[in-house]
């Protein structure tokens, strides 16, 4: 079930996360992207990635700068 924005907007509340979302018009791939498009430096670019684990979705949010440890998310 793929997470919209409004889903996404629950989550931030429900967990008390000061964070904005923005939808810009366009395609950003990278930090940097987004970061540029914004006018802003990449450490204020928070990235989320939604994936499976054991068939439940599990979003992990992360400063855009940090690199994600898939190894450690997997287990």
């Amino acid at each position: 079930m793929p997470l919209n924005s409004q889903q996404l907007q629950q989550f931030i509340a429900a967990h008390h996360i000061a964070a904005e979302i923005i939808h810009l018009p366009g395609t950003t791939l990278t930090v940097t992207e987004a970061a540029a498009a914004l006018d802003v430096v990449p450490e204020q670019i928070i990235k989320t990635v939604l994936f499976l684990a054991d068939g439940e979705p599990v979003l992990a949010i992360s400063c855009g700068t940090a690199r994600i440890a898939w190894k450690r998310l997997a287990d």
